[in-house]
This record gives C-alpha cells, sequence and structure tokens, in this order.
C-alpha cells in the first residue's frame, strides 16, 4: 500500500469531513499534522486558520481570537490565521506558513508518527520556499500521510506560478513517490471508492480505538 493517500475535487463537499468520520474510529493520540480550520461568526466564514490535526474543523472565531477586524500580522501569525475577510476584503498571512505550518510539517517529520493529518495543501502556501521544501521533506520520508490536496480547477484563479506548483505537487506525489491522489464528490459515482479507500489506509497505519 502506498504511504500517501489525498483527496481532491469540488470545495465543501465533504472530504474533510470523511477523513474526520474515517478517523473517528481509531486511537489519534498520536496523530500529527494539521488542518485547516474555518473560523465562523454568525454563520458565516471570516476567517481560516492552520490548527492541529486533532482540532475540529469549524470553530466559532470569538473562540480564538478578539478585536475584530482590526488584526495585524503579529496576531495572525501567533494564532495561525492566514486568511481572512476584512472589511476590506480577503486579506492573506504567508507568515502563518514560515511559522506554525513550517512547525507541524518540521515536528512531523523529526517524530515520525504512525500518520500525518495534511488538510489543506497545494495552495498559495506554496509560494512559501521555505514550507515548499519541508512538504516535499515530509513527503518523501516515507512517514504515511492523509489528506486533502487541491484540486487543478481551484487554482484557475490563482498566478500561473502557483498554478505549476499545485501541477508539479500532483506529479511529485503521484509520479515519482506512487501515492494516491483520489477525486472525491459526495455526489459522484466514485464516492463510496474514495471513503473505502480512505477507511483501509487509516486502519493500515493506526490502531482502532
Amino acid at each position: 500500500m502506498s504511504k500517501l493517500l489525498f483527496l481532491e475535487g469540488p470545495i465543501q463537499t465533504g472530504k474533510s469531513t470523511l477523513i474526520r468520520q474515517a478517523l473517528a474510529s481509531f486511537d489519534c493520540s498520536s496523530l500529527a499534522g494539521f488542518t485547516s480550520q474555518r473560523l465562523t461568526s454568525g454563520g458565516d466564514t471570516i476567517a481560516f486558520r492552520i490548527a492541529a490535526a486533532g482540532e475540529p474543523l469549524t470553530r466559532p472565531l470569538n473562540e480564538v481570537i478578539s478585536g475584530w477586524p482590526n488584526l495585524d500580522a503579529d496576531e495572525c501569525l501567533a494564532k495561525g490565521i492566514f486568511k481572512y475577510f476584512g472589511e476590506f476584503g480577503m486579506k492573506k498571512h504567508s507568515e502563518v506558513f514560515e511559522g506554525i505550518a513550517l512547525d507541524y510539517l518540521t515536528d512531523a517529520l523529526s517524530t515520525s508518527p504512525p500518520l500525518v493529518l495534511l488538510d489543506e495543501i497545494g495552495g498559495h502556501e506554496l509560494a512559501v520556499p521555505v514550507y515548499r521544501q519541508a512538504l516535499t521533506n515530509l513527503l518523501a520520508s516515507g512517514i504515511p500521510c492523509i489528506g486533502v490536496i487541491k484540486h487543478p480547477e481551484s487554482t484557475k484563479r490563482m498566478d500561473a506560478s502557483l498554478v505549476k506548483l499545485n501541477a508539479d505537487l500532483h506529479r511529485f506525489i503521484e509520479g515519482e513517490l506512487g501515492g494516491s491522489i483520489l477525486y472525491f464528490d459526495r455526489d459522484a459515482q466514485t464516492s463510496d471508492e474514495a471513503r473505502e479507500a480512505v477507511c483501509a489506509f487509516i486502519c493500515a497505519h493506526i490502531q482502532k480505538g
């Protein structure tokens, strides 16, 4: 079995939820990595942050940070907030990928856990060289990784350089490392195949809870 398994597909179709539901039956105390956590207020998505693999996928904004929307780069870095929607539109803080996000990758590489969650990869973070190198090192390390990778269709509005980096990452995982990238959309005919693959992959690397 491959040591790498990623899901790709349309946004908000349950890819991360599928992996979390599968992990719920297992002992995840040694799970490493990170998740892209959605921060909400009044039902609206306000921001995204890098959070530890064991944290929930969605969290009320006021549980994480106060003083919204007047946040500076230092506050965002401290809380792992890499993208938010303020009164002047969307703002990004790539510094997060040189700090907290990088720490999650290097910690996983140094501790060799039985399984690493990478949810998600393949987006704007690839423009940060030190993060991209750490991700490459982790994927090539032989440590089992499962997660979500941004589908090429979702990169079309990005800069051409990011589109290429996403394509390179796909080729690296599937072509050079022999990993698997499965398309998932809960309404697609292939959804059951993806669910079975995710459950089998997790079962092969960590024990039942």
